[in-house]
């Protein structure tokens, strides 16, 4: 059987101030507020494990 590996982009954008976490967390939550995708779509999050994303927790 022939696997085929996908990669696609939601959208990129440039962090204007650091990498942490709730940075990355309020940037993405911007775009889908400006794509009216409601956050609740959500249901989960993975990163490569970079210790800027780690320990985290943001309100919703």
């Amino acid at each position: 059987m022939n696997q085929e590996i996908y990669e696609e982009l939601l959208f990129a954008r440039t962090l204007i101030t650091d990498t942490k976490g709730e940075s990355i967390f309020h940037v993405l939550k911007d775009y889908f507020i400006e794509k009216a995708i409601p956050l609740s779509n959500i249901i989960s999050v993975a990163t490569d494990g970079a210790p800027a994303m780690v320990d985290v927790i943001v309100d919703l």
